[in-house]
């Protein structure tokens, strides 16, 4: 994030909150929030299919689950704990993030 975007948060946050701060009280949830939404997309990337509880749940069968956890442990923790605020997450994170996963390069073709 840039100091454009750094300013734009502590400047909304100081006028819903009449409170400021510096950046670094920012900076810890804003990494934390990030990786929660990388390891949740790991989880659901390419998936088809998925089904949501009203509470926001992935809402999967035993198997599913069974076979996420065999492929990353760490599926494990959102099989029954929602992300809060994964619609702001998608679009502060969702243009930006690369995971490595999807990529080429011109070697891969010849």
């Amino acid at each position: 994030m840039n100091q454009t975007g750094k300013d734009f948060i502590i400047k909304k946050f100081e006028e819903r909150f009449r409170r400021g701060y510096q950046w670094e009280k920012f900076k810890n949830k804003y990494d934390s929030s990030k990786k929660s939404w990388v390891k949740f997309n790991k989880l659901t990337r390419n998936r088809t299919g998925l089904g949501y509880d009203e509470m926001g749940r992935l809402d999967m069968s035993d198997d599913w689950w069974d076979q996420r956890e065999a492929e990353w442990p760490g599926a494990k923790k959102y099989r029954n704990k929602p992300i809060p605020n994964m619609d702001l997450f998608e679009d502060e994170f969702g243009a930006i993030t690369v995971t490595g996963a999807e990529g080429w390069s011109a070697q891969q073709f010849m």
